[in-house]
């Protein structure tokens, strides 16, 4: 039977893989709801539907961080409860944080050209808009790792489990900060220029259409 702060511990560490493999999709939903509430907003629209964009490509690598960390996490589990009967340790394979493949985000601009028929540029939707976006990139980070890795790891006693737990927090952890951090500068990225190309329509009456779209390679395992 497992010593109580172990299996507190290690179903922990399940939950925060759960918490992590869903991390963001609510924000993507609402996201990509919005962009159908004003369409004709050509520079509102243009943000949203490049933060879906991008927020969908990360998405996909952020599922599969914490799918991975679900699963390290149920093998250390299956490799514990045998060593509390025998004694026999054996290291479970595969604990490190999966290669993701790189991800290619384009924020490409069109010729200027004046607003067609329908389309409207609302400086304070758009604002709004611009708002929200930037905090979502601000924010999007897990301090819920950190908080959990204090709080858990200090409870567990210095040994193979402890090796091998701070091996999958670490690598996962380093993993979703990255991935994190990287969405982030992007979305800052699409922010700073649907802004700019706001501001060139304001002195020029000439929109520039922004467009963003992810490569995002081979299927992560």
């Amino acid at each position: 039977m497992l010593n109580p702060i172990i299996g507190v511990a290690l179903t922990g560490l399940s939950e925060l893989a759960d918490t992590m493999a869903v991390a963001g999709a609510e924000i993507l939903q609402a996201v990509i709801d919005a962009q159908h509430h004003e369409p004709q907003q050509v520079a509102a629209s243009a943000l949203l539907s490049g933060t879906a964009t991008v927020m969908a490509a990360y998405r996909r690598h952020i599922h599969a961080i914490g799918t991975h960390m679900g699963t390290a996490a149920t093998a250390l589990t299956s490799a514990w409860t045998p060593y509390g009967a025998s004694g026999d340790w054996n290291v479970p394979e595969d604990l490190r944080a999966p290669q993701l493949p790189e991800l290619t985000i384009a924020i490409t601009a069109a010729a200027p050209r004046p607003l067609a028929g329908g389309e409207i540029l609302d400086p304070a939707y758009l604002e709004d808009v611009l708002v929200r976006v930037r905090h979502v990139s601000n924010t999007f980070a897990t301090p819920s790792i950190e908080a959990f890795t204090t709080f858990v790891r200090s409870e567990l006693l210095v040994g193979e489990l402890t090796e091998a737990f701070d091996t999958i927090m670490v690598e996962h952890a380093a993993a979703m900060a990255i991935t994190s951090t990287t969405m982030q500068q992007h979305l800052t990225h699409l922010a700073d220029t649907i802004q700019t190309a706001h501001r060139q329509y304001r002195d020029t009456n000439l929109w520039t259409p922004i467009t963003t779209t992810a490569d995002t390679g081979a299927a992560a395992s």
